[in-house]
Parts: C-alpha cells; structure tokens; sequence
C-alpha cells in the first residue's frame, strides 16, 4: 500500500503548473452522485468534507463524506446528532471553531447547523440578533480577523431574487443585518464570494440578476459577470472595472474576460494573491473555463489549463489548499452527475526581492537618514504566457534624538508587466524529463 502511494505522490510532483490532473483516491467515494453541495478544506485533517446536495433522483442529502489528501481516500463521516437534507446551502470552514457552519438551502430555509471536527457532531444553534430571510442559491464567505462569516443574496419565497447582507458572529452567536454605503450590486443568485486578508473583506462576481442587461441581442441577459469588493472595516461596497490579460491565441492577440455565468464556482489563492474562476452556465452554455483575477493588477488572465479533460459542468462545487484546487461533482445541463475529481495545480508566482543599494547620511548631531533601494521582480507563469514585473521601492528613514521617534518616507515606482508568448516547448519537455528521472530514482525503478 505505502509503495503505491509514493507512485501517487511521485506522479503528482510530475504535475506542470497551471494543468489539470485527475485523481483516483481509493475508498468509499460519495454516492449517489450529486449536485448543489457543499465542500470545505480542514486544514489540520490536511483534506475536505462534502457535505449534501442533491442527486439525480432530485432527493437531497445530508451525507458527510471526507478526502484525505494525505491517503488519497474517501470515508463516510457518521456524525452524532442530525443536521437537515439540504441542497444550495452555504457552508463555511471555522479554524477558530474547529469545524464548519450551514445555513439556508432549499427549501428557503434559514436555520443555521454546526459541525465540529472534535467532536464529530452535528449541533442546531439558536443564534441572537435579526435572523436572515430563508434562501437557497446565496453565498457566504468565512473571515478570520472577523470571526465570522457573510451571508449575502439569495432567492427567497416571498420576495424573489435578493441582495442583502447578513453577518454571523462566532463568539457572540448572533445575527447582524448590514447596511453598506457606496455601489452595491443588484439582487442575484447563483454568485460567488471569495475572502481576501489583505483587502479585509470579499470580492462578489458574476450570478444570475433579477434585472436584464443589454449583452448587443434582442433580449437581453440576466447572468453577469461584474465584480465587487466588500470592505469589512468600511462597511461599504465598491465596484471594480478590471482589465484583461492579453493572451496569444495562436492567430490574434486576444483580451480575456470571463463569459458572463451562474452556477460557477470561486477560490481564492494566496500563492498568486487572487482568485480563480471555474465552470458555470450562462445562456445556454456550459463551462469548463478556468480564469484568474489578480488583485494586485485588478486584471482578469485566461489559464488554459494543460492536463486531464475536465468536462463542462455548473452547480459544482472546488476547494483550494496550498497546491491547487479541486473540482467536485456537477453536471453538464440537465445530464447525471459526475463523480470525478480533479485536482488544478496553482499557476507559479516567483516573488525576488533584492537591496540595491543603502546609504546613511548625517544632517547634524541629532538627527540621522537611512535611505535604501528595493527592487521586487515577480514572474507569473502559465501554459500560455509569462509576465514579468519590476517594481523599485525607495524608502528614506529618519531619526531625531530629541524625540526618539523614527519617521519613514517611502516612495514606489510604477510597474511595468511585461508580456511573453508560449515558452519553449522543448525546454518545458527537457524539465519535464529531468524531473521524471529523478522521481524514478526515488522510487528505486532507475
């Protein structure tokens, strides 16, 4: 057994950045095969639970199934207590709780359940404060630094397609209904909410809105693909208009923006400090897309992932861990579910940092300045393209001994990304070979 997990772990290390890679784990995978469920990593387990949905018969779940990355297996969870059959719930992953919340789901439900980790059990809460609206198709996101999560949109019974947003304290177990300044978006489901630390707060994208736009036909469109970001400090929303990357298409440069989609799926990486797109539906369509908005350059980047053959699919659901992501269940329109599971591998983000140059000068006997030059060079790269950036930082610092205080002036220069068509084939073989032998060489086969 252990012989044929260093195969497994061996073949993995051979995985290119930005590609697909199936997975074959061993065990009990979930059954019956589903839709609209809900998937969260755990850190500490090193793998994620699944949990719901919906299967082909259209009778909902309240299963709880575990993959272990580690043994590369699935295992049926049985809990203590009970938690309802639910599809298009949200769930979120709580470090500080140890285990992961749902809330809502069909039928327009608006009960909250926790599931703890140490315990392996289930646990209706009855939280304080102003309950949300029943829903399904809404999305929640878990913040750290707030110690809580967000619920935000929906479709409800009585009121339709809505936008409101919701926070559930984990220490004071209570509900708060929020007022955001600024430019909201319009009521939707089926969207995306994804948390970044550095922003301290969410982005939104895409979903199905109540209210048509005009997409250059005859009727218009209800999904979108606009972007919004929620700072949690400020209370406040703020609509974001990125650029797209241009890519190489092999006849023309072309500028990559997402389709407008419902029923997608989002993650968020800290390796490339943004978030990744995949699958959905929009108009007809059904998606296998992969793309990567980058905060840093508010820009969208088409991946074109190399690799296995994922099928186009919407209500899925993918989880991310420090070496990709993974894509769970879905279909494709109205076709029986899959039970595969594939594995994206992060596109590389190389980050240099290098001191060009220091200098100290002493204006008088009671003051003192430091000034230094810092060059930051990243490389992102990809199966299509690789973009390079230089950024110089020049940071002066002065003290004066009458007040012992230090004061900093820093100054940075504007940077320039620079765009490389595909890299070399052969090279990108060549390394790929290398690796292989030296793979082979640990397995003792060479």
């Amino acid at each position: 057994m252990w012989y044929i997990l260093r195969i497994f772990f061996a073949l993995r290390a051979l995985a290119e950045p930005n590609s697909w890679q199936e997975i074959t784990p061993v065990g009990s995978v979930p059954t019956p095969k589903r839709i609209n469920h809900m998937v969260m990593w755990s850190e500490i387990d090193d793998g994620f639970y699944v949990y719901g949905g919906r299967d082909e018969n259209y009778a909902l779940k309240n299963d709880l199934h575990f993959y272990s990355r580690q043994t590369n297996s699935w295992a049926e969870i049985v809990p203590n207590g009970s938690v309802p059959a639910r599809q298009a719930p949200t769930a979120v992953w709580s470090n500080q709780a140890d285990g992961f919340y749902v809330f809502g789901g069909c039928c327009w439900e608006n009960d909250l359940h926790f599931y703890s980790r140490e315990s392996n059990s289930w646990e209706k809460l009855s939280p304080a404060g102003t309950l949300p609206l029943g829903r399904e198709g809404h999305a929640s996101v878990w913040g750290d630094v707030a110690d809580g999560f967000y619920v935000c949109g929906g479709y409800q019974s009585n009121f339709g397609i809505i936008m409101d947003l919701a926070f559930y304290s984990r220490a004071s177990n209570a509900w708060q209904r929020l007022w955001p300044t600024g430019s909201p978006p319009d009521a939707r489901y089926h969207h995306t909410l994804v948390w970044s630390e550095i922003d301290d707060g969410f982005y939104l994208f895409g979903g199905y809105s109540s209210v048509a736009e005009d997409d250059g036909g005859n009727w218009g469109t209800f999904q979108r693909n606009d972007l919004y970001l929620y700072s949690r400090q400020a209370n406040s929303w703020q609509k974001l208009e990125p650029s797209g990357m241009p890519y190489f298409d092999g006849l023309y440069w072309q500028t990559s923006f997402p389709s407008r989609r419902e029923e997608h799926a989002a993650v968020w990486s800290k390796q490339n400090d943004g978030f990744y797109v995949f699958g959905g539906y929009s108009d007809g369509y059904y998606m296998s897309d992969v793309y990567l908005y980058s905060r840093q350059r508010n820009e969208w980047q088409a991946m074109w992932p190399t690799g296995g053959n994922v099928e186009a699919r919407h209500e899925h659901a993918i989880v991310g861990n420090l070496e990709g992501f993974y894509v769970v269940g879905g279909r494709y329109s109205t076709s029986a579910p899959y039970d595969d599971l594939f594995l994206y591998i992060w596109q590389t983000t190389t980050t240099t940092t290098t001191y060009t140059s220091s200098t100290q000068t002493t204006n008088t006997s009671t003051s003192s300045t430091f000034t230094w030059t810092t060059m930051t060079s990243t490389t992102m790269t990809s199966s299509m393209t690789t973009l390079t950036s230089s950024t110089s930082t020049v940071t002066t610092l002065t003290h004066t001994s009458s007040t012992t205080t230090w004061t900093t002036a820093t100054t940075t220069a504007t940077s320039t990304w620079t765009l490389t068509s595909v890299q070399d084939e052969a090279a990108s073989a060549s390394g790929a070979g290398i690796k292989l032998v030296v793979i082979l060489a640990w397995l003792g086969l060479v």
